[in-house]
């Protein structure tokens, strides 16, 4: 039976860095999404070259960006499961080796069904699983400047529609379509081996003092778990709850290096995280990352574990998937933290424990659905949150937004050609989208931070409005000029479903509640895009006028504006009644103990007068 520990145990916390290497994973998440967004929205380009070659109907062949738009989104809690379990690194070049293979042989296919499977499916899922990595990983690696250093990364997004086009339309107008798709798979092959820049960031030990009833075999979540049973499926405690009032040293130790182990073979180790909660300290690392594994398909031998492992866990913090600066946030701001302990308090604060099951020493390899895997699912995909009205409109919302989103990148060119504008010139209207989007991003950014006063939630309601009005006028201009004006009014005010998406939902549910809301929300978002481009074409092709997509889009965006008007007002209701019904449960419940109380002290007096 294992004892009881006798001496300060060391843990693991990631705390980011903040700067040096990080920059390099700024660059790399910016370049990567240059090349994705540009993949995605260029499809406009070559869509009449494409009918020709496929002979098929319009809204059929939307069929395959639909279905990469969708899955784009659809599958991100998976994602970002996966992300937990293997990291950054091998998430995202498999990505890239996957982007690659979908570029490619969408180039060489003629059938229009593989081209749906190639170009929609398989780059779904590619384009999916580096997104998910690029917004992850910057906030993993920043604290204090995360909202510049995210700033300049989604920023990538934007400029990649408004790069692709012009280097896809001017500079290399006469090629063809599937040619320019060979060249392009070639950038996310390049963007594979850049993928490498996301190494994982050096962890900060926790010392804690001997602690009475923790023995070797348990974790803080075990511990934990003893005084305080969790019900929900994403109550899991913090590490400062999870270590109150019991003493802790934290050393943020950034010129530790992993080490090479003197084991046989060629093994590089990686220090623990915090999920890593047994007795360890830095000298025992290497001794058990080689241990003893059954593989299905192999005899038991020794084999490095360090493949199926990697240090972090991103998806047990609270903030991970947060835009802004972290010194708004409440977690950062409590007043009882000294301002020297303010950061490393911080960290405590939103990093989550993990369970015993989950430590590396006890995780089973061949297990393809572990804890880090089941735990991020539960958590993203816990439907309760649904419960409440004002959370159900803020992700109706975002479905409403994504029907009408697609219809200025997907048509803005094909409507300037109608209008007699020459093809090459008409690609200008996806560069003023990217251009003004990436300005509406840093605009929306900088109003948020250096004006209080306007709520995020207040921001989005109106330019969603102006978005949804933009692209209701946008067919009713037969001036290219006046194209290029709507376009840009459209990117500009559209920047910020994805600049203030993050701020809306902390603002409103907290931090606790971001990576479930945000679960959700972009489950909705992928269903909205998987058959937003299909019934735009198809209302396209039933009346013969580009003029009706564009207006059935202005008003699903308007209406996705609208919506969000009463969202604050219900939320404060639903929070003031759920308030007056702990008030109401802890009222009966200190009646049924005075009871309890007084029924146990006349029950001796009357046995006594019975003597």
């Amino acid at each position: 039976m294992p004892g009881s520990l006798t001496e300060p145990r060391v843990d693991y916390v990631a705390i980011p860095p903040d700067g040096g290497w990080g920059w390099f994973v700024v660059l790399v998440a910016f370049c990567w999404n240059v090349i994705v967004d540009g993949t995605c929205f260029t499809f406009a380009l070559f869509m009449s070259e494409m009918l020709q070659d496929f002979k098929v109907t319009h809204s059929l062949l939307m069929v395959s960006s639909s279905t990469q738009m969708g899955l784009y989104y659809f599958i991100g809690p998976l994602v970002a499961a996966m992300i937990n379990r293997f990291g950054f690194r091998t998430v995202a070049m498999t990505g890239g080796l996957l982007a690659f293979g979908g570029v490619l042989s969408s180039a060489y296919v003629d059938n229009i069904y593989l081209f749906i499977f190639t170009f929609g499916c398989t780059l779904g899922v590619a384009f999916s699983m580096i997104y998910m990595c690029n917004i992850l990983v910057v906030g993993f690696y920043f604290d204090k400047y995360r909202a510049v250093a995210t700033c300049i990364a989604v920023s990538g997004s934007p400029m990649g529609v408004s790069v692709f086009p012009f280097i896809l339309s001017i500079l290399i107008p006469d090629m063809h379509w599937r040619d320019k798709y060979k060249y392009i798979s070639g950038t996310h092959l390049l963007m594979t081996l850049f993928g490498l820049v996301y190494k994982s960031i050096p962890l900060s030990e926790v010392i804690t003092d001997t602690r009475k009833g923790v023995t070797e075999n348990s974790s803080i979540w075990d511990e934990w778990e003893r005084e305080h049973p969790v019900r929900g499926v994403g109550d899991y405690p913090t590490n400062a709850e999870a270590l109150e009032n019991i003493n802790y040293t934290i050393v943020t130790p950034y010129d530790i290096l992993d080490q090479d182990s003197d084991q046989s073979g060629s093994i590089r180790t990686k220090m623990l995280s915090i999920s890593t909660l047994n007795r360890y300290s830095s000298a025992d690392i290497p001794k058990y990352i080689v241990r003893k594994i059954c593989c299905c398909r192999c005899k038991c031998k020794y084999v490095p574990c360090a493949c199926l492992w990697h240090d972090t866990r991103p998806m047990y913090r609270d903030d991970i998937l947060y835009h802004g600066s972290t010194r708004k946030l409440r977690q950062y701001n409590r007043s009882e933290i000294d301002l020297t302990k303010r950061r490393t308090a911080y960290h405590m604060n939103v990093t989550r424990t993990s369970n015993f099951a989950d430590t590396p020493e006890n995780a089973d390899c061949c297990n393809c659905c572990p804890d880090s895997v089941i735990r991020v699912l539960l958590t993203m995909l816990d439907f309760s949150l649904v419960k409440s009205f004002a959370f159900f409109l803020l992700a109706f919302s975002g479905f409403l937004t994504y029907l009408g989103l697609y219809i200025p990148y997907m048509h803005g060119i094909e409507f300037s050609v109608q209008n007699h504008v020459d093809k090459a010139h008409a690609s200008y209207v996806l560069t003023a989208i990217g251009i003004s989007n990436c300005v509406g991003r840093m605009v929306s950014g900088f109003v948020t931070t250096m004006i209080p006063k306007i709520r995020p939630i207040i921001l989005s309601e109106i330019t969603l409005v102006f978005a949804g009005t933009a692209c209701i006028a946008h067919p009713y201009f037969s001036s290219f000029l006046a194209h290029i004006i709507c376009a840009s009014i459209f990117g500009f005010n559209i920047a910020t479903i994805s600049s203030m998406r993050t701020l809306v939902v902390v603002d409103l549910l907290g931090l606790e509640k971001l990576t479930n809301a945000f679960g959700l929300i972009v489950l909705l978002e992928g269903l909205s895009s998987l058959v937003a481009m299909p019934l735009n074409a198809f209302l396209y092709e039933s009346y013969n006028d580009l003029k009706v997509p564009f207006v059935f889009s202005g008003i699903m965006i308007i209406l996705s504006g609208i919506i969000l008007i009463p969202v604050e007002s219900l939320y404060k209701l639903e929070k003031k009644r759920k308030m007056k019904k702990e008030e109401h449960r802890r009222w009966v419940r200190s009646q049924q103990i005075k009871r309890l109380s007084t029924k146990s002290t006349h029950q001796p007096q009357q046995s006594t007068s019975k003597r």
